[in-house]
């Protein structure tokens, strides 16, 4: 059995695994290597210990296997599972990969956190719930981040440690794997939140060369929100011929997507590799220069319009192009909003929204709250045992809406009964 470390600024490390101590040797590619013979069937746990000199100096740590699929969380160290002195991951027997999934233009999402959404916290929970799903009428699943993060406080998911590993609390390798299954089976399609920006500060790859793969410090020192060291997708090691990080994380997409089957259109990699400056074809990711040169030669927006148009540009999908055929007509009675899409100043809360509405046709209608009769009249309480006394009762018919008849005196109203404002006791 063959154990490796890519470390190529390190000097020395070696394998430990369960009691054993083994030296590796550096290959002229960085990495360290060893092999081990006479490995018993079973699970094993295991980590690799580094060294780097520094003057005279020399400091050693303790760091978790940066591709280790499996991670015991309470002793903070690596699982491999070995059978017949191989590594070995429990089969799973794929059911439904011939069903034919949605196109990326008939696509209704449905964003889940597992460890909310599910009575239990797990993947088996999200499979007692998808019927449900499915009667919601989505046909597709955006799992929030999955990754092991291992923060003390809850982080979403979005500080991932080992991204290779499940979050351990969510079920197992095969949990995940029957959840994307049954979702197959029910035409959903599941994508995941991948975290490709920035890891945990105690991620293995900061641990063993934080600059090798990160960027020194904050690469973005205005953005408040920092959440651990950023991925230096520019940096390239010229005398091994790589990027670190656009390797690293290339592996990480390749193996969530070949693992767990998500997504027969390989969107998540599409989406990705395509900003990192690789391209997916045919189950295949590939470098694409021609990608990276034009992100680094992109000038930086300037203004709040200039980053509308560009969400527009970059957002203009099939479904984006259905939507716009036709006008949407927003009603509000909070008159500010009708200037929304000309003022030159807005806060960051309505820049979110502008971008988000700008994908859509749109024009603002202004109805005055005392006109407004719809969010009005819903915003009473309705009144189960009324007198049946003509003065009280009130049918409120709306004049914008598909619940509009033109005739109230063959339909039923939506409430029979209300309570207006003066007629509610006045206790004192």
């Amino acid at each position: 059995m063959i154990f490796s470390l890519f470390a190529p600024t390190i000097d020395t490390a070696k394998l430990i695994l369960d009691d054993k101590d083994i030296q590796m040797d550096k290959q002229s590619d960085g990495t360290f290597v060893c092999s081990v013979d006479n490995i018993s069937d079973g699970d094993h746990r295991y980590k690799f210990q580094i060294s780097k000199k520094s003057g005279i100096l020399s400091t050693s740590i303790d760091i978790i296997d940066p591709y280790t699929t499996k991670y015991d969380r309470e002793k903070h160290i690596g699982i491999i599972t070995i059978k017949d002195g191989k590594k070995y991951e429990e089969e799973f027997k794929w059911q439904y990969d011939h069903i034919k999934l949605p196109e990326n233009k008939d696509l209704i999402f449905y964003e889940l956190y597992v460890a909310d959404f599910s009575h239990n916290g797990q993947f088996s929970g999200v499979i007692d719930q998808l019927n449900y799903l499915s009667d919601l009428g989505i046909n597709g699943i955006e799992l929030m981040p999955i990754m092991e993060s291992e923060e003390k406080e809850p982080d979403w998911g979005y500080l991932p440690r080992h991204f290779f590993c499940l979050n351990s609390t969510y079920g197992s390798i095969n949990d995940l794997k029957l959840l994307v299954d049954k979702c197959h089976q029910r035409k959903i399609r599941v994508f995941l939140d991948a975290v490709c920006n920035h890891s945990n500060k105690e991620c293995s790859l900061a641990l063993i060369d934080k600059d090798y793969w990160y960027y020194k410090g904050k690469h973005h020192p205005e953005d408040p929100f920092w959440w651990g060291p950023e991925f230096n997708y520019e940096f390239e090691d010229k005398q091994l011929n790589i990027k670190p990080a656009v390797k690293f994380i290339s592996d990480v997409v390749k193996y969530w997507i070949g693992e767990f089957h998500l997504d027969d259109k390989y969107e998540i990699a599409r989406t990705q590799t395509d900003y990192l400056g690789y391209n997916v074809k045919n189950g295949e990711i590939r470098p694409s220069p021609h990608n990276i040169n034009g992100l680094l030669n992109t000038r930086l927006l300037q203004t709040s319009d200039e980053a509308c148009k560009l969400k527009i540009r970059t957002n203009y999908t099939n479904s984006t192009k259905e939507r716009t055929k036709s006008i949407i007509i927003w009603e509000t009675d909070h008159k500010p909003l009708t200037q929304l899409n000309q003022k030159a100043q807005i806060n960051k809360r309505c820049g979110r929204w502008r971008l988000k509405i700008l994908e859509c046709n749109f024009k603002v209608k202004y109805i005055p709250g005392l006109t407004n009769s719809m969010p009005d009249y819903l915003s009473r309480s309705p009144i189960h045992d009324a007198e049946e006394d003509l003065d009280e009762i009130k049918h409120l018919i709306s004049t914008s809406t598909q619940t509009d008849f033109l005739n109230v005196n063959n339909h039923s109203s939506i409430v029979t009964a209300v309570q207006p404002r003066a007629m509610k006791p006045n206790f004192k």
